[in-house]
């Protein structure tokens, strides 16, 4: 049975348009993909900066970080300031002196393998 050319030139313009369909779809699952994988990395590095932050918390709180840093964790406790108010020169002078100079030897430590960021317990954040 043969198509008649009507026929054949629809089914071209249709097979050509199913190609384009599918070529467009394939690019927009690889650039999903792509967005996927940024997002995990992202994900992932937000969640090492949390243990970070976690650790530095607990080292601050313990007095392992020092005195003074302890102090002000307890300040930060009390909610009377925050981490930030201390990091960006909010807070009093002399707070953000004490926590730059603490940080590069907690950063240190960190580096050295000697202060590891506590993995978080299975299901869910620390508390």
């Amino acid at each position: 049975m043969a198509l008649s050319e009507r026929t054949r030139r629809e089914l071209e313009a249709a097979r050509a348009k199913f190609e384009g369909t599918l070529a467009a779809n394939r690019e927009l699952v690889r650039e999903t993909r792509r967005e996927i994988a940024e997002l995990a990395e992202r994900a992932r590095r937000e969640k090492a900066e949390e243990r970070i932050d976690e650790k530095f918390q607990e080292a601050a709180r313990s007095g392992a970080a020092g005195p003074d840093m302890k102090r002000i964790q307890e300040q930060v406790d009390r909610g009377k300031l925050t981490w930030d108010d201390v990091f960006t020169g909010r807070a009093d002078p002399a707070y953000t002196s004490v926590v730059r100079r603490a940080t590069v030897g907690l950063q240190r430590a960190v580096e050295l393998g000697r202060l590891e960021a506590p993995e978080p317990p299975p299901g869910g954040r620390h508390r």
